[in-house]
């Protein structure tokens, strides 16, 4: 809380000012496009080791997109049969270049080219996400079998979009894709973006294609610290107003009391 107890025309007002100021440098950051890059496990993602004020990574084991604050634009599903689900590879608790067992994945179920994760401030406790990410994990023939050499050309591209649904920018076309649909690992590549302003949405989408799946969706706030500058700058402003104070004495002019400052 500032200390609003100064002159009307004193250091108060220029240090609210100077916070306002301050401010909007986090929203005017330029967004970190990630990926694609190469990923077993949440081991690998970019975003571990950051310190997060909240982080959350939906693997689909469960069958379902439930972690908060998140849902799904498109018609998909989870219930791939496990002959084919790609799942990300250590989600079988061992990485071997092959998904196994139960694990889970979410399909496109062959209708849709696209994924759009909305992220609602609302229910993440009044902030977006500043991080957010998707695995690419499989792609096969539209409406069924084995990818065709055409379906593993520039086929995959990520988009994301600020607190206003502006888009932030689109990378790609990328080429994914290794000819099998037996739960190789492979070929799992990791999309991602830091944006200190905010992220509403992220999108994962192959333009013509419907038999494919994704993975470990991950978001998280991370509060961006000002820059070195801005601190100095409002430290200055602070022992200023210090000084200000120091120097303010209580005259008697007619009656009436009357602050008189240093400054001429």
């Amino acid at each position: 809380m500032w200390n609003t107890n100064y002159p009307v025309n004193g250091i108060g007002k220029l240090t609210a000012i100077a916070l306002f100021a301050a401010l909007p440098y986090s929203a005017g950051a330029t967004p970190i496009f990630l990926g694609p890059s190469a990923y077993t496990s949440a081991a690998d993602s970019p975003f571990q080791g950051q310190n997060f004020g909240y982080f959350h990574l939906e693997d689909f084991e469960d069958g379902a997109l439930n972690t908060p604050g998140v849902s799904l634009g498109e018609l998909a599903t989870t219930g791939i049969t496990t002959a084919f689900s790609d799942s990300v590879d250590g989600d079988d608790g061992l990485i071997d270049g092959v998904a196994s067992g139960q694990t889970r994945s979410l399909f496109s179920n062959f209708r849709t080219s696209s994924f759009t994760f909305d992220f609602s401030a609302a229910a993440l406790g009044g902030v977006l996400p500043t991080h957010a990410g998707i695995v690419w994990t499989d792609v096969g023939r539209n409406n069924g079998g084995t990818p065709r050499a055409v379906d593993l050309v520039e086929n995959t591209i990520f988009e994301a979009f600020d607190h206003l649904g502006n888009s932030l920018g689109v990378i790609g076309p990328y080429s994914l894709g290794d000819s099998s649909i037996s739960r190789t690992t492979g070929e799992d590549r990791f999309f991602g973006v830091i944006n200190a302003g905010g992220i509403s949405a992220i999108r994962i989408s192959m333009p013509g294609k419907n038999n494919w799946e994704v993975d470990h969706l991950q978001y998280g706030y991370a509060p961006v610290p000002l820059p070195a500058s801005v601190v100095l700058f409002l430290s200055g402003l602070s022992w200023l107003g210090f000084g200000l104070r120091s120097k303010t004495a209580a005259t008697t002019s007619g009656g009436k009391r009357e602050l008189v400052s240093a400054i001429g």
